[in-house]
């Protein structure tokens, strides 16, 4: 990816690589940071990364955030209400940018981290979910951004040699019922 981005972004993303790293934290990029691992760049505002913490490591990555100056910003409860580990925590970084962590809860979110790769984003290597997952998250957001991400990644992938498992995209979209939102989806792409 270009290095065509701002400061405090590039600050932001330093500070949660290294906390999430020094925790020791399983993570991997998602949103319009992992687009620049597919596809050409987009501008963002914000830092997705999916992770994978228990209760202890979710008490211990919170206390690492805190004394890296992460204020937290709202955390989304559990589903399960005897899950004492929130689904999603937002967190604003010390240059103010926003921090989404989403914690991997569903057998999708685990397969994702799993699968996740070593990509080249802002200028150093680090975990980024796959093409194929990331056309997953992407898919179930659904915004029109998300849906222009996809196309732009599913253009740069038609353009590869490297075909798209469109078998393991299915699957997964079938099982969260955006099958039909694909199907427009991938219409879309010339």
């Amino acid at each position: 990816m270009a290095r065509n981005t701002s400061e405090p972004l590039q600050a932001a993303f330093d500070g949660i690589e290294a906390v999430l790293r020094g925790a020791g934290v399983r993570f991997a990029l998602i949103g319009a940071l992992a687009r620049a691992a597919w596809a050409e760049p987009r501008a963002t505002t914000d830092v997705d990364v999916q992770i994978g913490v228990d209760a202890a490591e979710w008490a211990d990555l919170v206390s690492r955030l805190e004394r890296a100056g992460f204020a937290s910003m709202k955390v989304t409860p559990p589903n399960d209400p005897g899950d004492t580990v929130p689904d999603q925590a937002f967190f604003r970084a010390p240059g103010g940018v926003r921090v989404d962590l989403l914690v991997a809860k569903t057998p999708f979110e685990e397969s994702a981290l799993a699968r996740a790769v070593e990509a080249t984003v802002l200028g150093r290597k680090v975990p980024v979910v796959t093409r194929e997952d990331l056309v997953v998250y992407k898919t179930l957001a659904g915004r029109p951004r998300d849906v222009s991400d996809v196309v732009a990644v599913l253009d740069a992938a038609r353009l590869s040699d490297d075909p798209v498992d469109w078998e393991y995209v299915e699957r997964w979209c079938a099982a969260w019922g955006v099958s039909e939102r694909l199907a427009e989806i991938r219409a879309l792409v010339i």
